[in-house]
């Protein structure tokens, strides 16, 4: 039994050593040429995704891209099928490569690439991936393992599958994507088969697909997540996100003899949106989050109508099954939807962050997020849960953050069946520090320092709101 037990673990090490032996690792240059071997520096391919396609072959390998702008190249593949116009071209990511720039291109070691500064996305010899020139839907497109049905807003739809292994995108900045599908969100073939199109015109991110050390900025969406759109066990590390702009998706639904009819343009999380499940969450960690904006427009690129049908939820980030950790959530943006409300929408809520249903924030820096005009509710931090979805006080759960100087509108607002703020400082605020309206029931402000607020720890008196608890915490207004 020990010889055989012997063997199997020679034969374990074998297989391991062989794996690593024939993987590869191919580089890119701007100066390369998609002809070469792609196996050295002086031998680069041209493109990243020759470089990608060749890793993805060989199983298990590494792409190493140098300093200059790349453009996508390949069509990706859709429910629908591979697509064959500009606005399709992506980066396409597969499960078990790993792609990593910020290369001057004479690197033997990815520890050797240099920073300019103490952030780690701030590289001294910049990668670019740039879907502008293409007018690509997503820069980055994680989502090559097939796709399944969901239900978003009463709509059945198709999603990516996760990734069957991880995939790293790591030190790149991706810009100039527009997830701007060209048709309303509504219960018809269309736009159920390209739901994905109108989110993540940076980086359209499904589980087990991270991005590390990269800058994402200055891209576009109709929906959600213009930086990143996020799904499941998928990551976001040491990363920043800024300059992604949310420009409204239509929902639309005729109802049946017209009740329940609804007509309104929505943005949710403009920088990045998170969207998990009970046993699959996505993971945002030691990044920062930073002037993006969210602007649901009825005549984009024009000037919206005076119709108040257009609202955003959460500037920065919109949570949903979904943890935020270590992070900075600074500058972001949303515009009001000014009452009477129409077309069956509601108020913008969330200038920095919407928490809805299942999410948490652990030791972030939440400033300097509000609205653009008026304000309305949360300039911070929005809690929601108006399904009545959570069941427990830390389903929705801020604790150990630092919520200071955010405009008007409340630096922590929510209307929710239960939520928790725990260990967590809330000062310098213009509006209330805390507070909790509209259905809000069961929460409770634990450990907390509230000081030098516009109002302290506010709470509504109407019916439904109720059972919420002030316990071991300090307020001075």
């Amino acid at each position: 039994m020990v010889k055989l037990s012997r063997m199997y673990l020679l034969v374990i090490l074998f297989l391991f050593a062989a794996g690593n032996l024939f993987a590869a690792t191919y580089f890119v240059s701007t100066a390369g040429s998609d002809s070469n071997d792609g196996l050295s520096w002086s031998t680069a391919f041209a493109t990243v995704q020759k470089g990608i396609n060749s890793a993805n072959a060989a199983g298990s390998s590494e792409v190493w891209v140098a300093q200059g702008t790349y453009y996508p190249t390949a069509f990706l593949t859709d429910v629908t099928g591979l697509r064959s116009t500009d606005a399709y071209k992506s980066f396409l990511m597969y499960a078990g490569v790993n792609v990593y720039g910020g290369f001057a291109g004479n690197e033997a070691t990815k520890e050797a690439r240099q920073l300019l500064s103490a952030d780690p996305w701030d590289y001294s010899y910049p990668s670019v991936l740039d879907g502008s020139t293409t007018g690509s839907h997503h820069v980055v497109w994680f989502c090559t393992n097939g796709f399944h049905t969901e239900t978003m807003e009463g709509i059945s739809a198709y999603f990516p599958n996760s990734l069957a292994s991880q995939a790293i995108l790591d030190g790149f900045t991706v810009t100039g994507g527009f997830a701007n599908y060209p048709a309303r969100i509504e219960n018809l073939t269309d736009p159920k088969n390209n739901i994905v199109h109108y989110s993540g015109g940076g980086v359209a991110l499904t589980g087990k697909g991270e991005v590390h050390n990269c800058k994402i900025e200055n891209n576009k969406a109709k929906y959600s997540g213009a930086g990143i759109t996020m799904q499941f066990d998928s990551k976001v590390l040491n990363s920043l996100i800024q300059n992604n702009e949310g420009v409204g998706a239509n929902f639309y639904y005729a109802g049946i003899f017209g009740f329940g009819a609804f007509n309104y343009w929505r943005v949710d999380g403009a920088g990045l949106a998170a969207r998990g499940d009970a046993t699959y969450r996505p993971l945002i960690d030691n990044s920062v989050i930073h002037n993006n904006l969210g602007k649901a427009n009825d005549n984009y690129p024009g000037t919206p109508t005076t119709t108040s049908n257009k609202f955003n939820q959460g500037g920065g980030v919109y949570l949903y099954y979904a943890d935020v950790k270590n992070t900075k959530i600074s500058s972001n943006n949303i515009v009001n939807n000014p009452s009477p409300y129409s077309g069956g929408s509601s108020a913008s809520c969330g200038g920095g962050i919407y928490m809805y249903s299942r999410a948490t924030l652990d030791n972030c820096e939440i400033t300097d997020n509000g609205f653009v005009t008026s304000a309305q509710n949360g300039a911070g931090i929005f809690i929601g849960d108006y399904n009545k979805l959570a069941t427990d006080y830390t389903q929705l759960y801020v604790k150990n953050c630092y919520i200071h100087t955010n405009r008007a509108g409340g630096a922590i607002a929510y209307d929710s069946k239960y939520q928790q703020i725990e260990n967590t400082v809330v000062a310098n605020n213009p509006g209330y520090g805390v507070y909790g309206y509209g259905n809000a029931q069961n929460g409770r402000t634990v450990n907390c320092l509230i000081f030098n607020n516009g109002g302290g720890w506010v709470q509504t008196s109407n019916t439904g709101n109720g059972n919420n608890w002030l316990i071991n915490s300090t307020v001075t207004k």
